[in-house]
C-alpha cells in the first residue's frame, strides 16, 4: 500500500528559507510519522487483532526506513515459531518460557503439571486456548504426535510428526506479514492523521 502524504504551504517555505532547511523539516516530520506507523501497526495486531505476542518480539519483526522525501514500513514474510505463545505439552508437562533479557527468539522449557490427555497446549488469539493433537495444518500436511522437545542448538520447539512418517516438522503459525494485512487501513488512517499534526507543527516553528 501506498499513502500520499500532501506538503501544505511548501511554497510558502521554500520562498521563505533555503531548500536544504525545509528537506530537514520535512524528514523530522516524516520520520515521526514512519514511527508512529509502526507503533500503530504493532498495537492493532496485539490489541485489536489480539495475537498473543509480546511487543518487543513483534516489534523486531517490523522495520522502517526514512529518506528524504520517502518513508517506509516493512513486516517478515516468514512464519512465526508455535514457541513464541506460551506452549505447554500437557502429556509431559514441559512448557517454552522466553529467557529474561535474552533475544526474541531464546526460549527455555520448564516444568508444569502434566495431564493424560496428551497434545500440546497454546494461546495464539488472547483469550482463547487451543489444544494441538494432531491432524491437518495450515493446509500443509498432516501431523500427528504433536509434543515438545529441543530441536538443533538446544532450542524448545513445538513438533509435529509427518504422518506415516519419522519425520517431525516444527509447527508455526501466521506470518507478521498476513498479521500487518489485516490492519493495513487502520495504519494509514494513524498515519495520515500523524502527518498533519507533525508537518503542521514543523511548518508553525518555521514561520516563527
Amino acid at each position: 500500500m501506498e499513502i500520499s502524504l500532501k506538503l501544505e504551504g511548501i511554497n510558502e517555505l521554500l520562498a521563505k528559507y533555503q531548500t536544504s532547511k525545509v528537506q530537514k523539516a520535512i524528514f523530522t516530520a516524516l520520520n515521526r510519522v514512519v514511527r508512529s506507523g509502526k507503533t500503530a501497526a504493532s498495537d492493532e495486531i496485539r490489541n485489536n487483532l489480539g495475537f498473543n505476542i509480546m511487543k518487543s518480539d513483534l516489534d523486531r519483526k517490523i522495520t522502517i526506513k526514512v529518506e528524504p522525501l520517502r518513508g517506509e514500513i516493512a513486516v517478515a514474510g516468514k512464519p512465526i515459531l508455535m514457541s513464541y505463545f506460551k506452549p505447554i505439552d500437557l502429556g509431559t508437562g514441559r512448557r517454552i518460557i522466553k529467557r529474561r533479557g535474552k533475544g526474541a527468539v531464546s526460549f527455555e522449557m520448564k516444568k508444569t503439571r502434566a495431564n493424560v490427555m496428551g497434545g500440546v497446549q497454546a494461546e495464539i488469539i488472547k483469550g482463547r486456548k487451543i489444544v494441538l493433537r494432531g491432524g491437518k495444518w495450515k493446509a500443509g500436511p498432516d501431523v500427528a504426535g504433536v509434543f515438545i522437545a529441543k530441536g538443533k542448538g538446544g532450542t524448545p520447539l513445538v513438533f509435529g510428526r509427518l504422518s506415516g512418517s519419522r519425520k517431525l516438522i516444527a509447527l508455526k503459525v501466521y506470518s507478521e506479514h498476513n498479521m500487518f494485512k489485516k490492519v493495513l487501513e487502520r495504519v494509514a488512517d494513524r498515519i495520515n492523521e500523524q502527518w498533519t499534526k507533525e508537518w503542521h507543527h514543523q511548518f508553525e516553528r518555521l514561520m516563527k
